[in-house]
């Protein structure tokens, strides 16, 4: 049996880090707080745009393909524990892009859109342009 460890990987120039190929890993996530907009977490997002209640757009640092050929999911809570779920989805007349994706955030009690202010989350698989 042979065992690999290593604290970091890179290219081959040293310094960037490795391509992913043929692999399903997101090429795009982000965590964040959709009352104070304020990002938790992220990979590949540049930025979060506040459109009104319940509608945000994530900026992608990196493109997806041309094509728009990936998928993107996404979902929050109001609090900690809380059984109150979203529903997130595409808003159908703003598509997403290769480099935003918009979506609405829907109380699944009432349907009423509405900032989640607990685990906000997207995350996007695909193919970088």
């Amino acid at each position: 049996m042979s065992e690999l460890r290593a604290d970091t990987i890179t290219a081959s120039d040293g310094t960037s880090p490795v391509t992913l190929t043929k692999q399903s890993a997101a090429k795009c996530w982000v965590q964040f707080n959709g009352s104070t907009n304020a990002i938790g977490g992220s990979l590949n997002a540049s930025s979060l745009t506040d459109h009104g209640t319940g509608d945000f757009t994530i900026a992608v640092t990196n493109a997806f393909n041309a094509n728009d050929e990936f998928a993107a999911s996404y979902g929050g809570n109001v609090a900690s524990g809380s059984s109150l779920n979203y529903a997130a989805g595409y808003d159908f007349n703003r598509l997403p892009t290769a480099s935003n994706m918009r979506w609405r955030m829907e109380n699944s009690n009432g349907g009423a859109f509405d900032n989640s202010t607990y685990g906000n989350h997207m995350s996007v698989h695909g193919d970088l342009a």
